[in-house]
């Protein structure tokens, strides 16, 4: 979200973690989610599953062949 505002133009001039204003119900609903992804991960380890997780689907792409 963060690159897809500065792709608009818009730049705070603190960058990263610390520009983080989005209130307390967005944050502790962000906050969930990466637990429970940190839990999820945890979990399939154990289990010896192999299963992305939300940093995979944040980051990668899809290779393109030409």
């Amino acid at each position: 979200m963060q690159v897809a505002l500065e792709h608009m133009g818009r730049r705070d001039s603190e960058q990263g973690i610390g520009a983080w204003s989005h209130g307390k119900p967005v944050t502790r609903s962000v906050t969930g989610a990466l637990q429970f992804d940190a839990w999820l991960g945890r979990w399939a380890a154990q289990h010896h599953l192999n299963i992305p997780g939300l940093s995979v689907w944040a980051v990668c792409r899809p290779l393109v062949t030409q």
